[in-house]
């Protein structure tokens, strides 16, 4: 019932735990840009 745009990244070389240099950073600055794109837009 919900509609809401869904995304699928990976992160190269990352394992389960984002324990790489930068992985667990991008993994923040993906899920900022889709936060700022589609909840925005709703308020």
């Amino acid at each position: 019932m919900m509609r809401a745009h869904a995304e699928l990244a990976t992160i190269p070389r990352a394992t389960h735990l984002f324990e790489e240099p930068g992985a667990l950073e991008r993994v923040a600055d993906l899920a900022a840009a889709w936060f700022a794109r589609y909840l925005t837009q709703a308020v």
